[in-house]
């Protein structure tokens, strides 16, 4: 995704997160430590280190070399996976709230949950109440299988009147779709667009090279990888692009690829795709019967 971007001249600072990146949470997923993962600080650095390397690409920016005047670094889309996912959406204005984290952590999180419900709550020791950890510099966000159970609490998305794509797979048995992206994507209030992978998971998104011996080492995570989730890469290539360009001059010229048609022409009947700016009518009923208890 990175490499695609880049090739359409969009500048793309790809941030590595020692200790909590993919290869940590699949380590821990397969100890049971989730709770342990990391530090609660890691849920604050997070969104800090992202505004770190803003600061320092403004530096150079700005000094004779290479990259002097060629980096907008006041007009930037957030992308993240899982916990980078979370970090994007706190980055556009999303309001953590360690109350309501630590109370459903306490009453809520037992046997059965799933891990992303357990990871969540390594932030429940937290001292703060609430945490706002937005960037201005931040206009966007495309959060991909995002961790978001109760960190942001009933309310705290409904602070986000920025853009934001949300990308769902039905099977992701690490953030279950339901709480850590579908009922998130109801508290939005800005421009929004959900991507759903029927019959996804976790990491079909994923680049086949880099994750196919983490996926192997999985041994309570079943994931959909390959050639059969090729279509849902391919998708998310155009609509990421798609979406950045929103913010730009070229916004109408790019605007095909945010539709249902177009990801309705990559959808297969072993991975069905869908994009849309609400949600179907027909699951509204049910996630607010759901949301209820």
């Amino acid at each position: 995704l990175a490499r695609h971007l880049a090739s359409h001249g969009l500048t793309v600072a790809a941030i590595e997160h020692p200790g909590s990146d993919i290869k940590a949470v699949t380590a821990a997923v397969n100890k049971g430590n989730l709770s342990n993962l990391m530090p609660a600080s890691e849920y604050v650095e997070l969104p800090k280190d992202v505004s770190f390397v803003l600061d320092e690409l403004a530096k150079l920016n700005t000094q004779s070399g290479a990259f002097q005047g060629k980096l907008n670094t006041d007009n930037v889309t957030a992308i993240g996976h899982s916990l980078g996912a979370y970090t994007a959406l706190a980055l556009v204005g999303g309001e953590v709230n360690i109350g309501e984290l630590r109370k459903y952590c306490q009453d809520s999180v037992g046997v059965g949950q799933a891990p992303g419900d357990w990871l969540q709550c390594a932030a429940a020791k937290l001292p703060d109440q609430k945490l706002h950890l937005a960037d201005q510099r931040v206009k966007s966000a495309l959060a991909l299988n995002p961790l978001i159970g109760s960190l942001f609490g009933k309310t705290g998305l409904n602070q986000v009147t920025k853009p934001v794509l949300i990308l769902t797979g039905t099977e992701d048995s690490l953030t279950p779709s339901l709480t850590h992206q579908l009922r998130p994507f109801t508290q939005l209030h800005g421009t929004k667009y959900l991507l759903t992978a029927i019959g996804g998971t976790h990491l079909s998104i994923g680049d086949p090279a880099n994750i196919a011996n983490i996926a192997t080492t999985t041994t309570i995570v079943k994931e959909r990888l390959g050639s059969e989730t090729q279509p849902l890469r391919q998708l998310l290539q155009g609509v990421s692009l798609a979406f950045i360009k929103q913010q730009t001059n070229e916004a109408k010229i790019y605007q095909p690829f945010l539709t249902p048609a177009y990801a309705q022409s990559l959808s297969t009947s072993a991975l069905p795709l869908r994009l849309n700016s609400e949600l179907p009518g027909s699951i509204k009923p049910w996630l607010e019967f759901v949301m209820t208890y």
